[in-house]
């Protein structure tokens, strides 16, 4: 099989980026509804002191896994595909990109759902099938070669979902909304609360030394990766937490910004924002696999769709 395209070759110099541009790329990944959500689902499941002290307990653990799979990454300066390949041949490669490509379907049909059930919920005469055509096809359209896709729209979603979380949290708060004193019928404690918080992230692992290949130094990666999932990845889900308050059992960004004098049009520009990345990266991530399979740089977006 060649690989002699640009899908497996090695990064440019004037292409690596420094932490900054590389925090404002990662945190895309972490901004996200789904973010919201572990912290909302987490704090109906423990008390407060234990929800904030997993969260900080596995964004720290979290922190030090991905610098590892980062230093690799950047230190090889080499997709995963090719660092898989050199690992476990040829042919357990096919088998590892093979078993992880029905996880980001799963992923990604779930969050498309979502999106489009809340859409119709609030405009019950649009077509589901329609909405999901189209959340989809945007997300093929921006799923261009290598990150531009998602460089794009990082510089969108990031400040508009960011602003949208804090005038939440802060309207909330204003509002005297409190940590609401939940009561499950069977609380989780310290170890699982952590193991849980890792689980959300845990599978991403192998796959951020593809990002890392285009950070410049050790430097940028140390504070890139600190700042991703040391601070912002723990703010969010403690924003999620937050909105846990707002009462019910299920998540319902809708209702929460709702409940925090929030207009409904926001929540849906929120959560076409939040799709289109989430999609985005998992379409790139299939057409890596797909031309692993062939050894050839073919736009196979649609077709994995």
């Amino acid at each position: 099989m060649s690989i002699d395209n640009s899908i497996f070759s090695e990064i440019p110099e004037k292409n690596l980026k420094k932490w900054p541009s590389f925090t404002v790329f990662v945190s895309t990944l972490l901004i996200q509804i789904t973010s919201l959500m572990f912290g909302f689902n987490l704090r109906l499941l423990t008390d407060f002191q234990t929800f904030i002290l997993a969260i900080i307990l596995a964004d720290f653990i979290l922190f030090g896994l991905f610098f590892v799979s980062g230093y690799v990454g950047m230190k090889k300066r080499l997709p995963t595909a090719t660092l898989y390949s050199r690992i476990f041949g040829n042919l357990g490669c096919k088998i590892v990109m093979l078993l992880m490509l029905p996880i980001g379907l799963i992923w990604m049909a779930w969050m498309t759902e979502m999106v489009a059930n809340s859409l119709l919920g609030l405009y019950p005469s649009l077509n589901y099938l329609y909405l999901v055509i189209l959340i989809i096809s945007v997300s093929v359209l921006s799923s261009i070669k290598d990150i531009k896709g998602m460089e794009i729209s990082s510089y969108i979603q990031v400040p508009i979902v960011l602003l949208m979380i804090i005038t939440a949290c802060i309207r909330l708060f204003v509002n005297g909304v409190k940590v609401a004193d939940i009561c499950p019928l069977e609380k989780i404690n310290l170890y699982q609360s952590v193991s849980y918080v890792l689980l959300t992230w845990i599978n991403f692992l192998p796959f951020y030394s593809d990002y890392t290949r285009f950070v410049k130094s050790k430097k940028d990666l140390t504070l890139s990766t600190g700042i991703c999932w040391g601070i912002i990845y723990s703010l969010v889900m403690i924003a999620g937490g937050l909105f846990a308050s707002c009462g019910g059992n299920n998540f319902d960004l809708i209702k929460v910004l709702r409940i925090a004098g929030i207009p409904v049009f926001v929540a849906v520009i929120i959560m076409f924002l939040c799709t289109w990345t989430f999609n985005d990266r998992s379409l790139y991530a299939y057409s890596i696999a797909i031309n692993f399979f062939t050894g050839n740089e073919i736009n196979w977006n649609t077709v994995s769709v």
